[in-house]
């Protein structure tokens, strides 16, 4: 069974500023519309945190190959 995932690094700065601003974020790129989080890791040497994503947009791939990494870029909304 073949799947069709990608992976978001959130570095920690940016996930505390993402919950402590006040400010409510959007996507801007990288993360479709109706994309499911299926899952979620942190690397224990950089800390940062992957969260795995699936969208029948994305190609698809062996389940035992590293997800490629999705480019995001976020805004916020004021």
């Amino acid at each position: 069974m073949r799947v069709r995932l990608k992976r978001v690094g959130i570095s920690p700065e940016a996930l505390i500023k993402f919950m402590t601003t006040g400010m409510a974020w959007r996507t801007i790129k990288g993360i479709p519309k109706g994309a499911k989080l299926k899952g979620f890791t942190t690397d224990p040497q950089t800390q940062i945190l992957y969260l795995f994503v699936e969208h029948s947009s994305f190609e698809e791939q062996d389940p035992y190959q590293l997800a490629p990494l999705l480019s995001t870029e976020f805004e916020q909304i004021l």
